[in-house]
């Protein structure tokens, strides 16, 4: 890590002092109830999949926040470098390491909930919120190759250098660029072997960054809703795959993993509309057991403190609106008793 990152997570920590102890949390006005001493516990929330950036702005508001709720319990985050802790992250709950995790995106929760695709065994999780945003996974290409489609890429042969996630069992980017291949009939060790590379950038600004160099030929990854798009297809005009039909609809049957239409002329010099796999949302999760009046505590927190949170401070994706406690409740996954009494009491769930 170089000097500038040194000094930007220096800065970042100061601020997230001043913030836990500037900001106004929950007073007990404002509660319903006097929440429980729990004293000898601590509290643990990890990232699955969300950069440490906004996820340790959330962290820090969550705990603000519940602190004076539970001031005999310790309350941790867990550092992670962005791009990583996809399953990692939702494993420290499996593993009863983590109490709460933050989970990019909503498809994911899904998978861990069933034990499939990126996730090899079932991890019992409960919904707290939804934090509704709008993002998709682009599969893009230079131009320059003449390749407009999945076969396009299977009948050429062109050996591209694919800039994608990091190149691990922890990535979800790159699990998915690998399915994206092998249902269009391109088997990535094959695609190995004709020349193609698969280079492991990490994050969606790294692989623009290598992409707009000139270092790779294409990029899979998610973000697609960021504005240096629009600047980086002019600088180096670029063709969009489309996800074919039939690959969409596997990906919806076997996982729960919604395609998203995006039309024409969204990005500079794109004529034709293309379908792309969804990335949106993150989802506030606990682990099943917990107490109901920590997830009820939670749940409050997350709709009556929510305009504490600027969108944009904490790289929430595309342009969200003023947060509507309504999307709380769009969640792929059951939500936890204690959550299910708060939206109750506030009229935003039926009984």
């Amino acid at each position: 890590m170089d000097d500038k990152h040194h000094r930007k997570i220096i800065l970042f920590i100061a601020i997230l002092v001043v913030l836990i102890g500037c900001s106004r949390p929950l007073t007990e006005r404002e509660t319903t109830a006097t929440a429980p001493a729990e004293s000898g516990k601590s509290l643990r929330i990890s990232s699955a999949g969300v950069g440490q950036g906004g996820f340790a702005i959330i962290s820090a508001w969550l705990f603000r926040n519940l602190k004076p709720l539970y001031p005999d319990r310790d309350m941790w985050l867990d550092y992670h470098v962005t791009g990583t802790a996809f399953r990692d992250g939702l494993l420290l709950v499996a593993d009863r390491k983590a109490e709460i995790t933050l989970v990019n995106t909503h498809h994911l929760t899904a998978m861990a909930l069933k034990g499939n695709g990126f996730m090899k065994r079932p991890i019992p999780l409960r919904a707290i919120a939804g934090l509704p945003f709008f993002d998709w996974c682009l599969f893009a290409v230079d131009a320059k190759h003449g390749i407009r489609s999945f076969a396009d890429l299977k009948e050429k042969k062109v050996p591209l250098k694919i800039a994608t996630g990091f190149l691990n069992d922890d990535n979800l980017v790159t699990f998915l660029l690998m399915e994206v291949l092998k249902r269009h009939g391109i088997d990535p060790e094959e695609f190995k072997r004709w020349g193609g590379q698969f280079v492991g950038s990490g994050t969606a600004t790294l692989a623009r960054k290598a992409y707009l160099a000139g270092e790779v030929d294409a990029i899979f990854q998610e973000a697609g809703f960021m504005p240096g798009w629009h600047a980086d297809v002019k600088k180096r005009p670029t063709t969009f795959l489309s996800i074919e039909p039939a690959v969409a609809r596997q990906m919806q049957e076997e996982f729960g993993w919604n395609s998203h239409t995006v039309p024409p002329n969204h990005y500079p010099g794109q004529k034709e509309e293309f379908v792309a796999l969804d990335f949106s949302d993150w989802v506030l999760c606990v682990r099943e057991d917990i107490e109901e009046e920590l997830a009820y505590r939670i749940a409050q927190i997350t709709v009556e403190k929510a305009r504490e949170i600027d969108p944009q401070i904490a790289t929430f994706g595309g342009t969200p609106n003023e947060f509507d406690p309504a999307m709380a409740l769009k969640t792929s996954i059951p939500l936890h008793p204690g959550a299910i009494r708060y939206y109750r009491e506030k009229g935003l769930l039926s009984n």
